[in-house]
């Protein structure tokens, strides 16, 4: 009997498995290459751009002694509040109930301001009240109209509320927005780009350094330094006289009196 057809067949049957297995091995591999893709590209931090500036003839301008910023004309100011709403317009029965996340509330505070460094007088400032149950997060630096400022989320059982805190030559202007959490941060962030101080051509004192320290606002003019107390890498500071200009500033002043 020939058995040569035999091993044909079986020849046959063992090189269609030996196909199926590559086929399906490199199936697999290519899936997990692609998951891992995936997940890579995951990992890659997301660019998040900066506010853009509103059209001037699009919003309104709110200006006092001390600051002007600017606000969609739709929006509701005074001197010590801004609002996205009417606040009028609210019903009776929900004045004093927490403001919901499609609205914002801000509510402006001047604080005593003796130099002291933003973050130093923060912690020993007895003009905030802070409630035994207080819990604050998300803290950092930031700059408002060329000033230095801090933000935070501070958390009681009363709810949460976003503050920032902007230091100005002899006052420290603290911005609190309701709720920490509404949908219409994105236009604050706008507004903030708006922010002027009337002490704001003074370079003394002036922001610098920081998470973006590499942008204009927050660099030094000639013949200034960036004074950094902090020691982390995001620190910011002010911007002060340099000490070398100074010097030679008193030396070239004493040769004219000769």
């Amino acid at each position: 009997m020939d058995k040569r057809p035999i091993y044909i067949g079986l020849f046959l049957i063992l090189g269609i498995i030996i196909a199926l297995a590559l086929s399906l091995y490199y199936s697999n591999a290519k899936q997990v290459n692609t998951k891992a893709g995936e997940k890579k590209e995951s990992l890659l931090p997301s660019v998040i751009p900066s506010p853009t500036k509103p059209d001037d003839s699009s919003w309104k301008i709110f200006n006092n002694s001390t600051f002007q910023y600017q606000y969609p004309s739709s929006w509701i100011t005074n001197q010590d509040q801004l609002y996205s709403y009417n606040p009028d317009l609210i019903p009776s029965e929900e004045i004093g109930l927490p403001v919901p996340k499609d609205k914002l509330k801000v509510d402006f505070v001047s604080f005593q301001y003796d130099g002291t460094p933003l973050a130093k007088w923060l912690l020993t400032t007895e003009q905030i009240y802070h409630s035994p149950d207080q819990k604050i997060s998300e803290e950092k630096d930031m700059s408002v109209g060329g000033r230095k400022a801090i933000s935070r989320i501070e958390c009681s059982e009363m709810g949460c509320v976003k503050a920032i805190y902007i230091a100005l030559e002899k006052n420290v202007l603290g911005m609190f927005v309701y709720p920490a959490d509404s949908k219409e941060m994105e236009t604050l962030d706008k507004i903030l780009t708006t922010f002027k101080f009337s002490d704001s051509d003074n370079i003394e004192g002036r922001f610098c350094g920081g998470i973006a320290a590499n942008r204009p606002e927050n660099i030094c003019p000639e013949d200034y330094i960036c004074k950094i107390e902090a020691n982390h890498p995001d620190a910011g500071g002010i911007c002060v006289k340099s000490p070398l200009k100074e010097a030679t500033g008193q030396s070239e002043l004493l040769q004219d009196r000769k």
